[in-house]
């Protein structure tokens, strides 16, 4: 005796109701863009699939790493902005005293000339 197929059994759920699609989640790869660079180097060679999963984790790795190193020069930068207002700061002030010294220093010889 054949087993005949067997009729899928009806839910709870009427005609109505609709079933939830699943979104597909986004994965960005980059294996279009090592493909088309292959054919431009090499037309006649293809890639297995493997290897493309290699290259694109390579990519993924090198703009991992751009990324980390762009962070770190952006707190550098940061530091470095903060110690340059500091010095500037620093400079204003200094010269401010030097003219503060400079007009103390003319006013006293005023004031000994004014006494002889």
């Amino acid at each position: 005796m054949k087993a005949g197929k067997k009729l899928p059994k009806e839910s709870g759920a009427t005609a109505g109701d609709k079933k939830k699609k699943r979104v597909k989640k986004s994965v960005e790869t980059y294996k279009i863009y090592i493909f088309k660079v292959l054919k431009q180097v090499h037309p006649d060679i293809g890639i297995s699939s493997k290897a493309m999963g290699i290259m694109n984790s390579f990519i993924n790795d090198i703009f991992f790493w751009l990324e980390e190193v762009n962070s770190d020069y952006c707190q550098i930068d940061a530091l470095l902005d903060n110690n340059l207002c500091m010095l500037q700061r620093v400079m204003k002030e200094k010269n401010a005293l030097a003219e503060r010294l400079k007009s103390a220093e003319a006013a006293r010889k005023r004031f000994n000339e004014e006494l002889k």
